[in-house]
């Protein structure tokens, strides 16, 4: 999400009003953060339990808020991480932290609400 007609285009299709969905996108943005943190620790630790939680965590917001570039990330991440191959997740990864670092840009340019 790069823009505020994409933010509008959203919430539209999720029959919110924008107001309304860039609450929930901000409420995303402050525990999105926290979240990738763990997902990050858990590949380090390799544990599995862990990064299964944190991925089905993360898919169910993207998910619910239409977050396709994040959806199409972390599915692509548990696909992996189904098949065991935890050291070659960086690019979804990657991904996952830029369309964060997108959605907050766009947040803060909105101005505080």
């Amino acid at each position: 999400m790069r823009t505020n007609t994409d933010l509008v285009e959203r919430a539209k299709s999720l029959e919110l009003d924008a107001a309304d969905y860039e609450k929930l996108l901000r409420l995303f943005a402050l525990t999105a953060e926290a979240d990738l943190r763990r997902l990050e620790a858990a590949v380090a630790e390799t544990n599995l339990e862990e990064v299964s939680a944190q991925v089905h965590s993360i898919r169910g917001v993207t998910d619910n808020l239409n977050l396709h570039e994040m959806r199409a990330a972390i599915e692509s991440f548990a696909e992996k991480a189904r098949s065991g191959s935890l050291r070659t997740v960086e690019d979804e990864l990657r991904v996952l932290r830029a369309e964060l670092r997108a959605i907050v840009d766009l947040l803060s340019s909105r101005g505080p609400r």
